[in-house]
């Protein structure tokens, strides 16, 4: 769906991405120890963002407890449930109880919907020391509406990412997949993402990953 130089200008940024990601597991490998597996350098790219601190709490985070499934987790700043968006824009490493406490809502809701608060004052403060050129994320950290009509407005731009995709990988297999002859002239179906969500319900799977 993109032009040519807008194709040009992803494929560069996805090889700075490699590199990026490439020179953070030889990072990661020399501070925590030992060579982290893919949710591990997840959240050591997050902690060394958030300069080792919990963004919600503001409390350290030690490489020990960095690594401690139990103790740490990544949350959605706008929760996925409410937006779709699982990039990287969308993520934060926090210890457990405040993701836990947090739900399903944005940290404005979650810290009391109060911008006078001191809490929210603190926590504008640890957001704006962040990295400049992470203004997507800053912004997705101190979004104070987050109404229905915004949480209509990401899902639909990111349902129609993973639609592009999923019409991708349907006619890819249907070119490449040799079936058997049948009445029904269709093999391979597309569902929608609410569909999927109860059969992993249905069927015990648990989240999506």
């Amino acid at each position: 769906k993109k032009s040519h130089d807008d194709r040009r200008k992803i494929e560069k940024a996805q090889g700075e991405l490699r590199e990026t990601k490439e020179n953070a597991r030889i990072d990661a490998t020399d501070k925590l120890g030992h060579e982290p597996n893919a949710k591990e350098l997840l959240k050591f790219r997050l902690w060394e963002e958030q300069k080792h601190h919990c963004i919600y709490s503001g409390k350290y985070i030690s490489p020990d407890v960095l690594c401690d499934p139990f103790a740490t987790e990544v949350d959605h700043i706008l929760p996925y449930s409410r937006s779709m968006d699982d990039s990287l824009n969308n993520k934060v490493v926090c210890l457990t109880k405040e993701n836990q406490d947090k739900g399903s809502q944005t940290p404005f809701e979650y810290m009391g919907s109060d911008e006078n608060s001191s809490r929210w004052i603190q926590f504008v403060g640890r957001v704006k020391d962040l990295d400049k050129r992470k203004q997507a994320k800053i912004n997705r950290l101190l979004k104070m509406n987050f109404d229905e009509n915004s949480e209509l407005a990401f899902k639909d731009r990111n349902k129609n990412d993973t639609s592009y995709i999923s019409k991708f990988v349907k006619n890819y297999m249907e070119a490449h997949i040799k079936f058997k002859e049948s009445k029904d002239k269709r093999h391979i179906y597309t569902m929608n993402g609410m569909l999927t969500t109860q059969l992993r319900y249905k069927w015990g799977v648990g989240d999506k990953n």
